[in-house]
């Protein structure tokens, strides 16, 4: 107790080396949050693409309604499929009229005889979709079919390079934001040698004289965290409204407050750990035993 607070008054008497340290810090862990929340964001709508419909099977003239009512009850069977749907020629013709219906020419030359019967297949996974593709392209009765995997494999894109980008830039940040807690810590150190000297002759112990600089570093990552997720949050529920607008019905809103927690408490530990490094790694420096 007395440790914490001779560390508050380390902080208070160097108010300006105290908001230099907060501020890189500060910056370190909401870039941190920021990334960890678009990782999330990315990760939802990439399971939402690849449980949605995304093989789409467009059957020739030839094909009957068994034929096709069969095919739909074997690829159901399958483990790794988690819906198909059945599409009738009049109900392509349906959602055709619906998607044209201020288009009055295109509507008149259109009818339920040329348009295909179809099957709308939701995968577990990306590479289930590309399997089921190639298993119903052997079936005779298949005039095409369509893969959509092109959005799944942009986010897999953006979900990798949002990872490696981030943890190197993160990476850069936390070894200068230790650098300079220890610099603060290190100068706080230096200019009290005289002070440590004495204490270390009359027998104080190690925790003594080092306890209030790891406590000071352990605070200053603390409160740094606390303030970048304050800041985040802030920004995270004003541009709420602004993303569900953008999105729709894909998810990129964290769809769970344990989420948020899980952020929250990760930055938190891993703040007031890097201030602990660095505040060990000045008192290792400049404190001899």
């Amino acid at each position: 107790m007395k440790s914490l607070r001779k560390a508050f008054t380390n902080i208070r008497r160097t108010p300006y080396q105290a908001i230099a340290a907060i501020l890189v810090l500060t910056i370190t862990f909401f870039i941190t949050i920021i990334v960890s929340f678009a990782s999330v964001s990315i990760y939802q709508a990439l399971e939402y693409f690849e449980t949605r419909p995304q093989v789409l099977i467009f059957f020739n003239n030839d094909a009957t309604e068994t034929d096709i009512l069969a095919l739909k009850n074997q690829l159901t069977s399958a483990t790794y499929i988690t819906e198909v749907i059945y599409i009738p020629q009049e109900q392509a013709l349906n959602i055709y009229q619906e998607l044209n219906k201020n288009d009055p020419i295109l509507l008149e030359l259109v009818t339920a005889d040329i348009l295909p019967a179809s099957l709308e297949i939701s995968t577990t996974d990306l590479d289930s979709l590309k399997l089921v593709a190639q298993e119903v392209e052997q079936v005779p009765q298949v005039d095409e079919v369509v893969l959509r995997s092109d959005v799944v494999d942009i986010l897999n894109k953006w979900l990798l390079g949002i990872r490696y980008a981030g943890i190197g830039f993160i990476s850069i940040l936390t070894i200068t934001s230790i650098l300079i807690i220890g610099i603060v810590v290190g100068m706080k150190i230096a200019g009290k040698h005289y002070e440590i000297q004495v204490l270390q002759l009359i027998g104080a112990s190690g925790w003594y004289i080092q306890g209030p600089y790891l406590l000071e570093g352990a605070l200053y990552g603390f409160f740094s965290s606390l303030l970048a997720n304050f800041i985040a949050v802030t920004i995270l529920l004003y541009s709420t409204p602004i993303i569900l607008e953008f999105s729709g019905e894909v998810p990129l809103l964290p769809n769970s407050p344990a989420v948020v927690f899980a952020i929250f408490i990760t930055s938190t530990l891993s703040g007031t750990l890097i201030g602990t490094l660095g505040s060990w790694l000045a008192v290792k420096r400049f404190i001899r035993h």
